[in-house]
């Protein structure tokens, strides 16, 4: 992670990432999680969801909401880091909002660095209103980050993390940089 991440400006927590950190965010958003990055398992019909060769699903993507897809996402969805950038976010974030975390990337260019991903969410954030976002190069953990109009629901979500026993941790600024600092 960068040393200021643009991250730290929006209210955000630290979070150890496994498939009780997803029941928690999606209890405590009360949203039905979709997975940025990945296609959805099923279509509407049950069988198996063949996407767009480019992966770019933003039309698709309420097919998260589908109980099939949302039984595989909660239950056997990798929480950990990835080769590939993935975010958690709302299945029902808005096609036009979905388009435009496309248009960062040409279909020819390939998979962009994990550190770009990380910076363009700060350009998304605010019509995302919260991602859960799996951590490169830090094993097991995330950061769960809201739109500054959201901060209401970070509260109850790290409410409901402590509720539930699962760690947690800040950036915070240190002189010229951020720090990760325990709860």
């Amino acid at each position: 992670m960068s040393s200021k991440p643009c991250l730290s400006r929006f209210p955000h927590v630290l979070v150890k990432c496994d498939r009780s950190t997803l029941r928690v965010v999606a209890s405590a958003t009360g949203c039905l999680l979709g997975l940025w990055g990945e296609q959805p398992m099923f279509r509407a019909d049950g069988k198996h969801y063949l996407g767009p060769a480019d992966g770019k699903i933003a039309g698709d993507f309420t097919l998260w909401k589908l109980d099939s897809n949302q039984q595989y996402l909660l239950e056997r969805v990798s929480v950990g880091p990835d080769p590939s950038f993935r975010m958690f976010i709302s299945a029902d974030t808005p096609v036009p909002v979905l388009a435009r975390t496309y248009e960062h990337f040409a279909s020819d260019e390939g998979a962009a660095w994990f550190g770009h991903y990380i910076e363009y969410v700060c350009d998304w954030l605010r019509d995302l209103k919260f991602a859960l976002i799996p951590l490169e190069g830090e094993l097991g953990w995330c950061v769960f980050a809201v739109s500054p109009d959201s901060q209401s629901m970070l509260q109850n979500v790290e409410r409901e993390f402590r509720r539930n026993g699962i760690p947690t941790a800040h950036l915070r600024p240190d002189g010229d940089r951020f720090v990760w600092a325990s709860d």
